[in-house]
């Protein structure tokens, strides 16, 4: 259920009516995953807020997308470079609002790494480059958390697209450092070579130049030249495909692999390339380098989040934020058990410092749901990162929280929060875990005994099995596992009838010990 405000006199009759409406009808999707994965809540799949100020921008701008282009900027790290989850949250916003165009692009390949699945970059000549990923980088980033430079004029840039990209992609935004010392750019694209004087200006503020492009089936070439001795180099940010119209959706993603909170801190170039590029909603999705190593919520962790959020909004001071939690994960084969403690962050500093928050550790399933994400191909074998299939997954779940939180604020105008209580689910949860951290070896389970079994040298999956009146695929099922390996030493669980369970070892007699006299 949901939380409702005492003083806003509404009958408890009324609420829950718009409350299952919203439900029934405006989020089909959500629940037919909810039927295919019943791990899943999709009682959380929301933008919740404290107060109804945090998404205002959000909520004027989306119902305002006919005539006015809405913007979003989606800070993040590896779980957005794929462009995978990001791609599926990008189309559903261009079949709600229309197109606006592609947004942010960089030139993942000049750093040897994994780009988006939409589009190929490659490149000629030499290139230095830096990723948010590194709290001191060499050269300085900006709000795509990743820079490209290059010394030699003959180098080149290409940008090849998967598909035709549509007709009225026609605006090119290039961010790049403008000052004498550049080469100036060649784009050649569609047939025609546009030339692009870069140069720095008293009278020219923005940290960008805006090409007019011809309509052109799938490729942009970044071509540079050398016009005198001074022009050394060419320092590029990243550029942005649009939509000359004002009406559609407009979806950055900015997210690098690696990148955690602190790296927005460190963006030097961040909040002037924000500001140019206005967003009506800003997603910051950092959290799972925050603590997936050590599986420990830093003393200071709060504190990063939160001087984040002032520096989006110090750049964006009318932009909607979006906070948003991470899921359950694994960690070279250790459980990951800090999840629901970054939730809380989440929860209270969205709070404190009124924002939106997409609850995604809740959505997901919660505490120690990623063995079921594994078993239905949902997430990676590393036990981080999820499954192309998973990813779409999240970015369906995404943007129909979206449209149930739009939904929700039209039918009901008084409401100023919409916050879905954790008390029932965190009890259930915390007796989940009871039974998982049993210090003993063994707990009853229903009419069963969940025993954990340690591997001996010699023993098999078939040996096990056959010791607890088990069978092989049970004993594979309950553990996630892929194959018959097994590792004298490790454990495996195994729920069995209580007459199988081995019997404890007696405890030793104390040893009695006889004083002699020394010789």
């Amino acid at each position: 259920m949901l939380l409702i405000p005492k003083k806003h006199k509404i009958t408890a009759l009324v609420c829950l009516f718009s409350i299952i409406t919203f439900r029934l009808f405006s989020q089909d999707s959500t629940y037919a995953y909810a039927a295919k994965y019943p791990y899943l809540h999709p009682e959380f799949n929301l933008v919740q807020f404290y107060s109804r100020s945090a998404l205002d921008t959000f909520y004027t701008r989306w119902n305002a997308s006919g005539e006015k282009k809405i913007s979003m900027i989606h800070l993040g790290d590896s779980h957005l470079q794929s462009d995978i989850f990001p791609g599926r949250l990008r189309k559903s916003l261009h079949t709600i609002h229309g197109d606006g165009g592609r947004g942010i692009m960089v030139a993942f390949s000049t750093a040897k790494t994994y780009g988006s699945t939409e589009l190929r970059t490659t490149f000629t000549g030499e290139w230095l480059t830096a990723r948010s990923i590194s709290l001191y980088p060499k050269i300085p980033l900006g709000v795509s958390g990743m820079t490209s430079k290059t010394l030699d004029s003959n180098s080149s840039l290409t940008f090849t697209f998967v598909n035709d990209v549509p007709a009225n992609y026609s605006k090119l935004k290039i961010f790049c450092k403008k000052d004498s010392a550049s080469f100036d750019l060649i784009v050649d694209c569609g047939g025609k070579l546009i030339p692009v004087v870069v140069d720095s200006s008293a009278t020219d503020s923005l940290p960008y130049y805006v090409v007019d492009l011809p309509p052109f089936k799938n490729e942009i070439i970044i071509r540079f030249k050398r016009n005198s001795k001074k022009e050394t180099s060419f320092t590029f940010y990243g550029m942005s495909l649009e939509t000359p119209e004002d009406k559609g959706a407009l979806y950055h993603n900015c997210g690098i692999g690696g990148a955690m909170y602190e790296s927005i801190l460190i963006q030097t170039l961040f909040s002037e390339q924000m500001t140019a590029l206005n967003p009506n909603v800003v997603i910051i999705d950092f959290g799972t380098n925050d603590y997936l190593y050590d599986d420990s919520i830093k003393s200071n962790e709060e504190e990063k989040i939160v001087k984040v959020i002032r520096k989006v909004r110090a750049a964006a001071p009318n932009a909607s934020i979006i906070l948003t939690s991470t899921m359950d994960m694994y960690y070279k084969g250790d459980h990951v058990q800090s999840g629901e403690a970054f939730s809380d962050i989440i929860r209270k500093v969205a709070k404190a410092e009124n924002c939106g928050f997409f609850d995604w550790y809740w959505v997901a399933g919660g505490w120690d749901v990623l063995p079921k994400f594994k078993e239905d191909q949902l997430c990676n074998p590393d036990g981080v990162h999820m499954s192309p299939r998973g990813y779409r997954m999240k970015g369906s779940l995404m943007s129909e929280a979206m449209v149930g939180t739009i939904d929700f604020m039209k039918k009901n105008p008084k409401m100023d929060s919409l916050i879905v209580p954790l008390d029932s689910i965190k009890v259930q949860q915390h007796a989940f875990k009871l039974r998982q951290d049993s210090a003993s070896d063994s707990v009853v389970v229903g009419t069963t005994v969940k025993v954990m079994h340690k591997i001996k040298r010699g023993e098999s999956l078939s040996v096990i099995a056959s010791k607890y009146h088990v069978s092989v695929n049970q004993l594979r099922k309950w553990n996630h596992m892929q194959s018959n390996l097994i590792h004298t030493g490790k454990y495996l669980v195994v729920y069995c009838d209580p007459k199988y369970k081995p019997k404890p070892k007696p405890k030793p007699k104390p040893a009695t010990t006889t004083a002699t006299k020394p010789k």
